[in-house]
């Protein structure tokens, strides 16, 4: 008994662990009076379809972008006004976006633009940077059609056949992977004065075929808002 009270007080540490969010500057803080949510870097590695050419790709990944980007505008609007601080202006994206595009850059490349230079394009006191990164390792159909197939061993090995003549390798829950994609989600509140860390968000989490990928990154951001600071 007390060993499987470890086991779930371990498991629970480690969950915990792929979750981290915190202030790092509360001070500063107190003078942001406007924010502008930037585009969101989207990366899409692992095994792709292979009907997707690499700029098939890159067209996915910047229309995800802006996609993302109005998610996480929309869920500042809400844990800012939503509030009893007082409240700080969200620049809208399509100003946002419309100042990069007449500066020469392009959705894409503002990903590696000097955030102080966003900020300023912006007319913004602060801006939320964020990056997400989307491992697939399969499709949802080939991780039901795993589901299913590890549930089956699992009733076999169980009720029907002797342990010896299956592995459990290849059993539900002792190496079957059931996943389509890993998820990493990376979120910054950065100071237009000088570049500095005032918040940030992190969040690693897979998705398998009964939980899509953009549906787990919906609820992460959903997570983030949560979490986002009161300026007080």
């Amino acid at each position: 008994m007390n060993k499987f009270i470890v086991l779930i007080f371990l498991g629970s540490l480690v969950l915990s662990c792929n979750r981290q969010s915190g202030i790092v500057n509360r001070a500063a803080l107190k003078g942001i009076t406007s924010i502008a949510v930037l585009p969101v870097e989207v990366i899409m590695s692992g095994k792709q379809p292979a009907r997707l050419k690499a700029e098939q790709i890159e067209r996915i990944e910047e229309a995800e972008s802006k996609m993302l980007q109005g998610r996480i505008q929309e869920s500042v609007v809400n844990a800012t006004m939503g509030r009893k601080k007082r409240n700080v202006a969200v620049i809208d994206m399509d100003k946002v976006n419309n100042n990069i595009v007449l500066s020469g850059s392009s959705v894409r490349s503002s990903w590696s633009v000097d955030t102080e230079k966003l900020a300023k394009l912006a007319g913004a006191d602060a801006v939320i940077r964020a990056r997400v990164t989307k491992t697939r390792y399969m499709s949802n159909l080939a991780s039901y059609g795993t589901s299913v197939g590890a549930d089956v061993l699992d009733i076999l090995k169980k009720f029907y056949v002797p342990g010896a003549l299956i592995s459990d390798s290849k059993v539900e829950g002792s190496g079957v992977m059931k996943k389509t994609h890993s998820v990493d989600v990376n979120v910054r509140l950065i100071s237009a004065k000088d570049g500095s860390v005032l918040w940030s968000f992190s969040d690693v989490f897979d998705s398998d075929w009964d939980t899509s990928v953009d549906q787990s990154i919906a609820e992460s951001l959903g997570r983030m808002a949560l979490r986002f600071p009161a300026f007080k």
